[in-house]
């Protein structure tokens, strides 16, 4: 697969420039595939995880600013390579401890009932939508999205709840939302990464992150909020969760 930027977006190929562009030329593989890749770390967490845990899938790759040029000099040693592997394990380590320790917080809050704490309304409500919490947050908390908030310093539990319930809802209608609406995107857990990635690198707060997250909800509610194949998710998300829509705007 082969990435095009914006500036290259108008530029035109002859045949034998193509045929040069799309030749494929794999590197060998190692005959130890559990030795740790000859490469530092990428910066996008899924393929970090791909080559650490599958490193026979991938044989090479690299990561630069620029699309243009890719500058020898510029390469980590193998020696920082393999410092860089460290640092990404270790860091695993304690996104893990991080999560685990968050949903054993989130769990003693509650206790044995997993309607505590809640008010009567939105017992009443979850009830009514036969809504199995120990389900659910079992299955946000397996999002990867989830795992990833904890990157971010001093996330807590029910920041990174909140966040990864917003992802899964725009998941959950971007089918019924028409492709000409879409502006490109064909799945929000990717856009997410990002979000996650940028807050990291400018060392902003886990609330930024949530704000971000819930802004861009409200965007595409606004712009669904008149699509008939949405008006029903719409609702049903309203219902249940009112407090991450526009209260400036009428309900759905």
């Amino acid at each position: 697969m082969r990435v095009v930027d914006e500036a290259q977006i108008e530029r035109h190929y002859e045949g034998h420039d193509l045929a040069e562009l799309y030749n494929f030329d794999p590197k060998s593989l190692t005959e130890n595939g559990n030795q740790r890749p000859a490469y530092a770390p990428p910066k996008d967490l899924l393929l970090a995880d791909v080559l650490h845990n599958q490193p026979d899938t991938i044989t090479d790759f690299f990561q630069h600013d620029t699309l243009f040029a890719n500058v020898d000099n510029e390469k980590l040693t193998d020696e920082e390579c393999r410092e860089a592997w460290e640092d990404y394990e270790q860091e695993k380590k304690g996104i893990r401890a991080n999560t685990l320790a968050g949903t054993n917080q989130w769990n003693a809050g509650r206790g044995a009932n997993p309607l505590q704490g809640l008010s009567n309304e939105q017992r009443a409500i979850l009830e009514r939508q036969q809504v199995r919490i120990p389900s659910a947050m079992a299955t946000i908390q397996s999002d990867p999205i989830f795992l990833n908030c904890f990157l971010i310093k001093n996330m807590e539990n029910d920041t990174a709840v909140k966040i990864t319930y917003i992802k899964r809802v725009l998941e959950e209608l971007l089918p019924k939302i028409p492709m000409h609406m879409r502006g490109g995107i064909t799945e929000f857990t990717g856009y997410f990464h990002t979000l996650i990635n940028e807050v990291r690198q400018n060392n902003q707060k886990p609330a930024y992150l949530q704000q971000r997250a819930i802004s861009v909800f409200r965007t595409v509610v606004k712009m669904t909020k008149d699509v008939l194949e949405c008006k029903t998710i719409l609702r049903q998300i309203y219902n249940s969760t009112p407090m991450f829509f526009d209260p400036l705007e009428p309900p759905p």
